[in-house]
């Protein structure tokens, strides 16, 4: 058995990137003209002439190989918004989302993680429409009812419907 090289691994699937920086004097460039470019493609790694011994289910490589390209089109966005702020799923990621071939990603995944389930340790309830909100951890701010907020301040932050703490 030959070693391998860190990390190669059983995956098929490589990400290789690289990040071109025009010099501004080139020509067609101006300042912050810069390009990321991302291929991915299939071939094992680390050279082995042999497949993975458990190859992975088709379906959650396909969902694996989505998160990986929705991860990266969040550094692509950070990374050509600069220091400027932006909305984590927002039109810049959209577009980064586009030039990364996964146009229409949604903001969250669907891997079949076991969900790990948690006692409700506290319930609040709204003074106004006696709602109950069952949590986890303590609420240690302001926090009020948004239905109530909403239907009766215009969906800012009413202090009439504070939620309370039951239990």
């Amino acid at each position: 058995s030959r070693p391998r090289s860190p990390g190669t691994g059983a995956s098929n699937n490589n990400l290789e990137c690289s990040l071109h920086s025009s010099h501004p004097s080139a020509p067609g460039a101006g300042p912050g003209v810069n390009n990321l470019e991302c291929t991915l493609h299939s071939r094992f790694a680390g050279g082995s002439d042999h497949p993975p011994t458990q190859p992975a289910v088709p379906a959650v490589q396909d969902e694996i190989d989505r998160t990986l390209r929705h991860e990266l089109a969040h550094l692509l966005a950070q990374w050509r918004a600069g220091r400027r702020r932006i909305a984590p799923h927002g039109e810049e990621w959209r577009q980064a989302c586009c030039d990364l071939g996964i146009g229409g990603e949604a903001r969250c995944h669907n891997l079949p993680f076991a969900a790990k389930i948690y006692a409700v340790r506290y319930v609040y309830t709204c003074p106004n429409c006696k709602e109950k909100f069952p949590r986890v951890r303590r609420i240690h701010r302001a926090i009020a009812c948004l239905a109530c907020c909403r239907k009766h301040n215009g969906g800012g932050f009413d202090p009439r419907f504070r939620l309370k703490l039951i239990r």
